[in-house]
């Protein structure tokens, strides 16, 4: 894993209303190459942007095709997003910022050392210790408030076989490339 240069994933994705009235696709690309350079596209109906990102400052093309400085939320933003890719993640072990915990069997919670407002808790396949579960916890904060103390919001995963022998998937998936 830690010889991961460039990661790219590409997600499509049906969105909608708060009311439940359907909003139309969206599409993601991420690309990540190392040691910390990120670019996000998104189209969709209402959300189409571009975040550029090199670990320390960046600019994004907002939907009104204006070009912005990452400033304030929007930078906190990329630091997270880059921070909480799944490949950093996994390699959480070697990141002295990380704090790696358990809370419970066959769970394992990463978090940031000294700021407990945020974490990423995995639940293990008991039998081929291969993620099942993953459940981001964000405490509420005025910039990004949820309606109560805390936030989860939860990926499931149960394709590895797939995804392990098919590297390239055609309506979406991940691509690692390594030395």
């Amino acid at each position: 894993m830690a010889s991961v240069r460039n990661f790219e994933e590409s997600v499509r994705a049906d969105a909608w209303y708060s009311n439940g009235k359907p909003l139309g696709e969206v599409r993601k690309r991420t690309r990540w190459l190392r040691p910390n350079y990120l670019r996000l596209d998104q189209v969709g109906p209402t959300d189409t942007y571009v975040l550029y990102f090199d670990g320390s400052s960046g600019w994004e093309i907002l939907p009104d095709k204006t070009v912005a400085i990452l400033a304030g939320g929007e930078l906190k933003f990329a630091q997270d997003y880059l921070s909480g890719l799944n490949l950093n993640l996994w390699l959480a072990d070697r990141d002295p910022s990380r704090v790696i915990t358990s809370s419970g069997p066959n769970v394992i919670v990463v978090s940031i050392k000294g700021d407990s407002s945020q974490g990423t808790e995995i639940t293990l396949d008991p039998v081929t210790f291969l993620p099942v579960k993953e459940t981001d916890i964000s405490h509420s904060d005025s910039n990004h408030p949820c309606g109560s103390s805390k936030c989860r919001q939860r990926e499931e995963s149960s394709d590895w076989e797939q995804m392990v022998l098919c590297p390239v998937l055609p309506h979406g998936g991940s691509q690692l490339e390594s030395n």
